[in-house]
């Protein structure tokens, strides 16, 4: 049995092996030395690539044929074109709330996105401190909740938003089924009912 011995040209530690048919090894038995010796060609071979022909873009052209890298390549396979998809600006959420991209926008959240009837609300009152609607406690816009009227998430008119404090949108919340099943006599005794109720706790009645 003939053994060589030879210098790992990733590590540089000696290592000896049995001589067979074949080429003559230059890694040791480390895993480790084999897949930086990879990587090291893979980057070799990068740096060789021409740029990538997509204006603007300068990574290598790893799909030579083609003159294109791979982010642009799988762009032109999937939409047929290699050009960058604009980010979308109004986005819908499962709760059924629009979200708009406005990075910097002051009620923003760390991605950018704003729900749009709460930015609707910021623009029109501007910062500082707010007053619900329904009962008058003074809110800072982080704890302010901007309720829907007719309930359409998606109307976000100035006329159809007023700014609530997050006890008053829960409690008219939990009203609305309620009030869905009265019929339409039973609203106004219900009306009437409330009136009289506020009337007497804040002593207008007296």
């Amino acid at each position: 049995m003939r053994v060589k011995t030879q210098i790992c040209v990733e590590c540089g530690s000696s290592f000896s092996y049995e001589i067979k048919r074949g080429r003559s090894r230059r890694l040791c038995g480390d895993r480790r030395c084999y897949n930086a010796r990879k990587l090291r060609q893979r980057l070799e071979r990068r740096a060789r690539y021409p740029r990538c022909k997509t204006e603007g873009c300068d990574k290598p052209a790893e799909r030579i044929g083609a003159g294109l890298c791979e982010a642009c390549y799988g762009r032109l396979r999937r939409t047929g074109s290699t050009a960058k998809r604009s980010p979308r600006y109004r986005y819908a959420t499962r709760a059924g709330y629009v979200k708009l991209l406005i990075p910097g926008h002051p009620l923003a959240d760390s991605n950018g996105l704003v729900m749009e009837h709460r930015k609707v609300m910021y623009d029109m009152l501007g910062p500082g401190p707010q007053t619900c609607f329904w009962c008058g406690v003074t809110l800072e816009w982080p704890e302010a909740v901007v309720d829907h009227l007719n309930e359409d998430k998606q109307d976000n008119r100035p006329e159809n938003l007023v700014v609530a404090c997050n006890n008053c949108n829960r409690a008219r919340g939990a009203m609305l089924p309620f009030i869905e099943r009265l019929r339409p006599e039973a609203v106004e005794v219900l009306v009437a009912t409330i009136r009289s109720h506020h009337d007497r706790k804040t002593g207008r009645g007296e």
